[in-house]
């Protein structure tokens, strides 16, 4: 927690991101990735509380049905959605997400629109 009272979340296990926007690629290092049941939550960089302070990238997914291990792609649920791009929150809109587990670590992409134009995050991290 900061002195303002805002609470920030760094996600520093193993895992990645990459979110294409307009204006170019950024890289989000550090991951969390659990399994409950038919539910996945990813997290992936540094989330911060309070929107006009936020610095950085962030990309939090709550996703449903995630097949299991060894199986290819596929189009999965989107329960929960929250990406930071250069410290600002981006509203996605039409979001689509394909994933699955293979050998362990979560493997997907999301594709949308913000008003600024597509986006597209890559993903990966170790899914405990």
């Amino acid at each position: 927690m900061l002195d303002d009272g805002q609470q920030v979340m760094r996600y520093c296990g193993d895992g990645e991101a990459r979110i294409t926007v307009t204006g170019g690629p950024y890289d989000v290092k550090g991951a969390e990735c659990r399994q409950r049941g038919e539910f996945l939550t990813a997290n992936f960089g540094t989330n911060f509380s309070k929107d006009e302070t936020a610095q950085g990238e962030y990309v939090g997914l709550l996703l449903r049905g995630v097949p299991a291990s060894g199986t290819k792609a596929t189009d999965v649920k989107i329960s929960g959605l929250e990406v930071t791009v250069a410290g600002k929150r981006q509203p996605l809109t039409d979001a689509t997400v394909k994933a699955s587990i293979q050998a362990g670590r979560l493997e997907g992409s999301l594709h949308g629109g913000t008003e600024g134009g597509p986006v597209t995050i890559e993903f990966r991290c170790a899914a405990t």
